[in-house]
């Protein structure tokens, strides 16, 4: 997977996966990795395990610093599930508290995307079933597709995006 977050740094927003065993982890880490975007696109740096882990005053305070910067962040890598029913969702309801002090700083949340790639399953297995299946039409449709958040004034609107299988 590939989807960049233009306007929200990378400390305050995460991948959770969730199925219905009961397994729950917020802010995944592992081979996906949160590339932190200077305000023209270019990656400045990738998340690391201590920042990850870092205080609650040090994510509001390099958090505070990125949204003046107008930093971004892109999802890179891939995720492993179980094969049972079960979702994975990006959002920042593991910051809520940071985020709720950034407001009080008149610092808003611009929650637009794009998806540069995303797909399930083995990349090598992609090639197999093309030749398997020729007359299949094996494509990634989320690929290119974004969404701009709404602004309301001078802030953007919460949003909600869900794609199904």
């Amino acid at each position: 997977m590939s989807i960049e977050f233009p306007y929200i740094p990378c400390d305050i927003v995460g991948l959770d996966i969730e199925d219905i065993l009961g397994n729950h982890i917020v802010d995944y880490y592992g081979e996906l990795h949160k590339k932190r975007l200077s305000s023209e696109g270019e990656v400045l740096s990738t998340e690391s395990w201590a920042e990850k882990n870092s205080f609650r005053s040090s994510l509001l305070e390099r958090a505070e610093k990125e949204m003046r910067q107008q930093q971004g962040c892109m999802f890179d890598g891939w995720i492993e599930v179980q094969r049972v029913p079960g979702n994975f969702h990006i959002g920042t309801h593991a910051f809520g508290d940071i985020i709720a002090v950034l407001e009080r700083k008149d610092l808003f949340m611009d929650f637009s995307y794009k998806i540069h790639h995303l797909s399930f399953g083995e990349k090598r297995n992609f090639e197999s079933i093309k030749r398997s299946f020729p007359d299949t039409d094996l494509n990634h449709p989320l690929d290119g597709f974004g969404r701009n958040a709404e602004l309301v004034g001078d802030r953007s609107q919460r949003m909600k995006s869900a794609f199904y299988l």
